[in-house]
């Protein structure tokens, strides 16, 4: 996953990074931190990369055994957590640096991550250091794909689609959201992955609620799935939109006009396409097939390690740079219709997309027709 040789290029002048984050924690050391990702406390877990010396990685002694045995950086240095969930690995970090000549220079940290109250202890006891920011490195590390990374996002994608084929054979009328969300999560149970990631199952006035409710569907209703599961830290995304019983005139058509615009996204997304082009296509090709006054802020985003699913870069109209090989990013076009200021129903169509070297292959394949369940 982490090329350390790229990682050292990009990070130009900086004498070393501290990563303190579960995401890039993980990825650059190849073990996840159960600790770091159940309390997503910056500090519990810290990788160190100099760019001169070998890396560290600093864990609770009662994960070091799991670190020595799958982490690929070798050096591993246990603390002792002081009483109950009291980590502070502080003082192993700074003689990691005192070894490694880094007690003064400049050193990138995760500024979106890192809280104010650690960033000021670290200037406290590295009063020579100036600290810089490594968020875009890690945006431009992370948005190609290794062959493993892929690999593990084509097994999250087939598990969900076995997970929304599931769920969809068991939603009818009378029958709720949360019951729908137990038979996907069946399927993510018996299957070779860490768990769901997240399960959008909704219908009506509900479509904005973050987890699945007791609320029943009805006939005429639109049901969204829009769902996710983890694969070794790596995470899946996909949309799908069902019709209870049959689908108003309205519902078909406005659907007819996501449909083509998402198409018209997928197709375009080919090496050296701006995203932000691609945004301009998937816009006016939903304008094009009859809904005039759509609009959106995006129509996708890249996928990976993010607990939150969405990572940068965006198909949004303010993004300029480039689709490359070996990038994963979904083509999605979200849509709710509101009523007396309610939601109240919704589409959602959301893929996978590998970029090739010539083009793109869809990861996703099950159908994307309003079916009538």
């Amino acid at each position: 996953m982490f090329d350390l040789e790229t990682a050292r290029k990009l990070m130009g002048d900086l004498d070393a990074i501290l990563i303190f984050s579960p995401e890039n924690f993980y990825y650059t050391s190849g073990f996840p931190s159960r600790l770091l990702y159940l309390m997503r406390i910056a500090g519990i877990s810290v990788s160190i990369i100099p760019r001169e010396s070998e890396p560290a990685v600093v864990v609770a002694n009662h994960e070091a055994y799991v670190a020595k045995k799958e982490s690929r950086i070798k050096d591993i240095r246990p603390y002792t957590p002081v009483g109950y969930a009291n980590y502070d690995p502080l003082d192993v970090v700074l003689q990691i640096l005192k070894e490694k000549k880094l007690m003064k220079g400049r050193l990138g940290i995760e500024m979106d991550f890192v809280p104010y109250r650690l960033c000021q202890r670290l200037r406290k006891f590295l009063p020579d250091v100036e600290f810089d920011d490594v968020t875009l490195i890690f945006q431009r590390l992370r948005k190609v794909k290794t062959s493993e990374e892929i690999e593990k996002l084509r097994r999250a994608v087939k598990i969900t689609e076995k997970g929304i084929v599931r769920a969809a054979e068991v939603a009818k009328e009378g029958v709720s959201e949360r019951e729908i969300m137990k038979e996907f999560r069946k399927v993510v149970a018996a299957s070779d992955c860490r768990g769901w990631r997240h399960t959008m199952i909704a219908v009506g006035e509900l479509l904005a609620g973050t987890f699945p409710s007791s609320c029943e569907l009805r006939n005429g209703d639109l049901l969204q799935m829009d769902v996710g599961v983890d694969v070794e830290g790596y995470t899946s995304d996909l949309g799908r939109t069902f019709a209870i019983g049959k689908p108003s005139q309205k519902q078909r058509r406005i659907y007819q006009c996501l449909l083509q615009g998402q198409r018209k996204v997928v197709q375009a997304m080919k090496p050296g396409t701006k995203l932000s082009d691609i945004y301009e296509i998937g816009l006016q090709a939903v304008r094009d097939a009859g809904y005039s006054e759509f609009s959106i802020d995006n129509f996708g985003h890249s996928v990976g390690l993010s607990l939150a699913v969405e990572e940068q870069p965006l198909l949004s109209p303010t993004e300029d740079s480039a689709l490359c090989p070996g990038m994963v990013l979904t083509a999605e076009v979200p849509y709710t219709s509101y009523q007396n200021g309610r939601h109240s129903w919704g589409v959602q169509i959301e893929d996978m997309i590998l970029i090739t070297e010539d083009g793109h292959e869809e990861l996703s394949s099950l159908s994307r027709d309003l079916l009538e369940l």
